[in-house]
């Protein structure tokens, strides 16, 4: 979930949340939610500058993003430009194969596709 910037004290940064489990609903296993919450729909200027903090997330706007969540609302309808659903291989992935030698504890690795059989670099 993209949060819109100035929305923490002293930085200016945008933020993402990531909200993680493995004991997904059945209907969301395999999939991925991307929500942008970082349009000035979600958000509202502060009255005063709290440091770099000049926006907060009003409690209407909190809930609105908890249903789209919530809904698993994807394309169509209201929330089309701010809420995606994509299937987890859309991402793809590269396994990390990595191995140490025994002299010099240097580490050492490689990418490895998921077609690939070797394991070394």
């Amino acid at each position: 979930m993209a949060l819109p910037t100035d929305l923490f004290y002293n930085t200016g940064i945008a933020t993402y949340v990531w909200l993680l489990t493995n004991r997904k609903a059945k209907a969301r296993r395999g999939k991925v939610q991307l929500i942008d919450a970082s349009g000035e729909r979600f958000w509202k200027s502060l009255r005063k500058n709290l440091g770099s903090k000049r926006r907060e997330i009003p409690p209407e706007a909190r809930n609105t993003i908890v249903r789209i969540f919530h809904d698993m609302a994807n394309g169509g309808g209201d929330w089309s430009d701010v809420s995606k659903i994509f299937d987890t291989e859309d991402f793809g992935y590269r396994e990390w194969c990595g191995y140490v030698e025994s002299t010099g504890f240097k580490a050492k690795g490689a990418i490895a596709s998921p077609t690939s059989t070797s394991t070394r670099p």
